[in-house]
């Protein structure tokens, strides 16, 4: 999508189309959580993946059909034929694909694994964590080897403000799939809710960040300036996760949604300006603007991978600790079942202190956006704040009477 974007408009047009994206993006991040509250309630959680299938039916069948293929950024308009594109086809980077891929699949699984399922001194967690660190040598080893044909060129690391644009990026997906994840969790296992209920409860974080987002990228497009959204950013997140770090079981419905508009304007500033910056920053090397705008793109999604795989243990491992001091005569398995259940699984004696825990537990999880804020904060000093300018566009040339005659006089030679 956003390559695409990048092909067919001109930069000073992006933001708004940034934006109105990025809203799309919201609010299928405000649908899917109450379509799979209602699918677990009424039909069956295994709903949540199959639905992916006809939705990415219509999906494949939209770019089929009304796609207009086009050649990317930067490459030769002439090289259409079979046989070059077999050609790019056979220069693709499938090692450094398969290497990334590797990477990442145990990093994840190593702290799925720690202190959830398996103790993080388990044989299992330890070869992942080791095939991670290897895996990732590799693949940058791999990179400055085959340099310029590279899934990511090393040419796009010579910008300075390449770097902090992929941690700000990590950092902001990060929070933003904690939030999403944890807020209903709270409601389910303090409040009561169902699942479909806590989707509901979650629109005030999602619909503070789509209407950011909207609302961001139509001011940049006009002003011109992306870098204080990107400042502003963290700031909000740090103020709206310090807000959820004080919940408990007897706050005010005003206050939790006050809470998650705060956190949910923190992500709205940053996300879609995030990758906006990679297209100001590369807007003068087109034939690498699609792999660095990916670059960040995929930073994102890892950072939203990695905020789940990290908050998940330490949510696990306080639940645990925390059900030993609040309530200890609660039985073990109380950890795996759903917080939908808690109320319905325990004598009443026993839900004041399983609540307790889930609380305590939700607010260390919850007060992981400041520090994480604090990081995106320091990574944006050294984001350029550059400015987008328009494009010139030429005045038409309004013909003069000795132009006319030189037309005449040429039209004339042409038919002699």
């Amino acid at each position: 999508m956003i390559q695409i974007i990048s092909q067919v408009t001109r930069l000073e047009d992006r933001p708004r189309l940034f934006g109105f994206f990025g809203a799309v993006f919201g609010v299928s991040s405000v649908v899917g959580p109450l379509m799979g509250g209602a699918l677990t309630d009424h039909v069956t959680w295994r709903w949540c993946f199959w639905i992916n299938l006809p939705l990415g039916g219509v999906s494949i069948l939209g770019v089929l059909f009304l796609l207009t293929a086009s050649p990317p950024l930067g490459s030769d308009p002439t090289k259409r034929s079979f046989r070059d594109i077999m050609e790019q086809v056979r220069h693709l980077d499938f090692v450094g694909a398969t290497l990334v891929a590797g990477a990442v699949t145990t990093l994840v699984l190593a702290l799925q694994w720690g202190g959830n399922t398996k103790p993080w001194g388990d044989k299992d967690v330890i070869i992942c964590f080791v095939f991670a660190a290897v895996l990732t040598v590799a693949f940058v080893a791999w990179e400055i080897y085959v340099d310029e044909t590279a899934m990511v060129p090393t040419s796009i690391f010579k910008s300075r403000s390449i770097y902090a644009i992929l941690v700000f990026s990590f950092l902001t997906r990060f929070s933003m799939l904690i939030f999403s994840y944890y807020i209903p969790i709270f409601y389910q296992a303090v409040r009561g809710h169902t699942a479909t209920k806590s989707g509901i409860d979650l629109l005030p974080f999602m619909l503070g960040t789509v209407l950011t987002i909207i609302s961001a990228g139509q001011i940049v497009g006009r002003w011109g300036y992306y870098w204080p959204f990107l400042v502003g950013s963290p700031i909000f997140l740090a103020i709206g996760s310090g807000l959820l770090y004080t919940l408990n079981e007897t706050t005010s419905s005003a206050k939790l949604v006050g809470f998650q508009i705060l956190s949910g304007v923190g992500i709205g500033l940053g996300m879609q300006n995030a990758l906006l910056s990679i297209q100001v920053e590369f807007r003068n090397a087109p034939k690498i603007l699609g792999q660095a705008t990916s670059m960040a793109s995929f930073s994102q999604f890892l950072g939203g991978t990695l905020g789940l795989g990290i908050a998940e243990p330490i949510f696990a491992s306080l639940l645990t600790k925390n059900l030993l001091k609040y309530a200890p005569n609660a039985p073990a398995s109380i950890v795996k079942e759903s917080p939908t259940t808690i109320r319905s699984a325990l004598p009443a004696d026993m839900i004041a202190g399983v609540v307790r825990s889930y609380t305590e537990s939700l607010r260390v999880v919850f007060v992981v956006g400041v520090p994480v804020a604090g990081l995106a904060l320091i990574a944006t000093t050294m984001i350029k704040n550059l400015r987008i300018t328009k494009t010139e566009v030429a005045p038409p040339v309004t013909p003069t009477p000795a132009d006319a005659d030189m037309e005449k006089g040429a039209m004339a030679d042409a038919d002699a």
